[in-house]
C-alpha cells in the first residue's frame, strides 16, 4: 500500500514578511523574518532579554485582516499571577500588488472593471482571482422608464474601504441605490 500524506500551515496562508522593530527604542533597528510567531519572540527578547516567562502568541487583526502577531511575558510571578508584562509584536507587510486579508497577504484581485466572464466558473466565481460575483434583480417595473432594485455582491473586502465594504445589505453587497463619494488628491497648493 502506498500512502500519500499532505502536511500544510494552520497558520496565515502567506505573507511577504513580518517586521519588528529592536531595542533601543527609536534606534531605526529592525528585523525580517518568515514567521510572525518568531517575529514577535525576537522583539521580545530584544527588549526584555531571553530570561522573561514566555506565555501563548496569537495573530492580531484589524477590519477583519491579519495585521500582527504578538507574544506574551512575564517578568515572574507573585502569588502564582503573572506580573509586569514583557510583550512582544510584529506587524506583517505585504508587498506590491498584494492586500491584507484574514488569511495574510495574498494577490490583489482584478478590479471589477477588468471582469472578464470567459474566466468564470460556477455560481459565478472568477477563477483568476478566486472572487465570487453575483447579480441579484429583486424587482423591476414594466414600462419605458422602469423602477428596479437589484443586488451587487463581491467578496473582494479585502481592503478596509473599498466599493464592497459593508452595506445596508451586509458585507460585499450593495445595490444600484448605494453612492459613495471618494476623495482623491491632496490639498490644493
Amino acid at each position: 500500500m502506498l500512502l500519500f500524506v499532505l502536511a500544510g500551515s494552520l497558520g496565515p496562508a502567506h505573507a511577504s514578511y513580518w517586521s519588528a522593530g529592536l531595542a533601543p527604542l527609536g534606534s531605526g533597528n529592525g528585523v525580517r523574518c518568515a514567521d510572525g510567531f518568531a517575529c514577535a519572540r525576537i522583539n521580545q527578547e530584544a527588549f526584555y532579554g531571553p530570561d522573561i516567562i514566555k506565555g501563548d502568541c496569537r495573530y492580531l487583526y484589524a477590519f477583519g485582516q491579519l495585521a500582527g502577531a504578538s507574544c506574551d511575558g512575564w517578568a515572574g510571578y507573585f502569588n502564582g499571577q503573572p506580573i509586569f508584562a514583557r510583550p512582544g509584536f510584529a506587524g506583517l507587510t505585504c508587498e506590491d500588488g498584494e492586500v491584507h486579508t484574514a488569511n495574510g497577504c495574498e494577490k490583489k484581485p482584478p478590479a471589477d472593471k477588468d471582469r472578464d466572464c470567459h474566466c468564470e466558473g460556477g455560481n459565478p466565481v472568477d477563477m483568476r482571482s478566486g472572487r465570487k460575483v453575483e447579480t441579484v434583480l429583486d424587482y423591476a417595473t414594466e414600462g419605458a422608464n422602469p423602477l428596479k432594485f437589484e443586488r451587487y455582491y463581491s467578496s473582494d473586502t479585502s481592503y478596509f474601504g473599498s466599493p464592497y465594504a459593508a452595506t445596508r445589505l451586509g458585507l460585499g453587497w450593495r445595490s444600484n441605490f448605494d453612492s459613495r463619494a471618494y476623495f482623491v488628491g491632496g490639498p490644493p497648493s
